[in-house]
């Protein structure tokens, strides 16, 4: 799976085309029995580089 993503945030709506941060990264998940699930995301930006494990869903 692979994603991307931009955002932005200010006290005005004509402040959020001023410093766009934008990310991407792509993930994988695993489906060990039944409701288990290992999840696995490496994302990038400008300023950094995460890797985000999980078991289970989020939700």
């Amino acid at each position: 799976m692979f994603w991307g993503g931009v955002g932005s945030i200010g006290e005005d709506a004509s402040e959020l085309t001023d410093d766009l941060l934008t990310t991407f990264g792509a993930g994988l998940r695993y489906r060990l029995k039944g409701r288990i699930t290992l999840r696995a995301d490496l994302g990038f930006s400008e300023d950094e580089t995460l890797l985000y494990f999980n078991v289970n869903e989020v939700f």
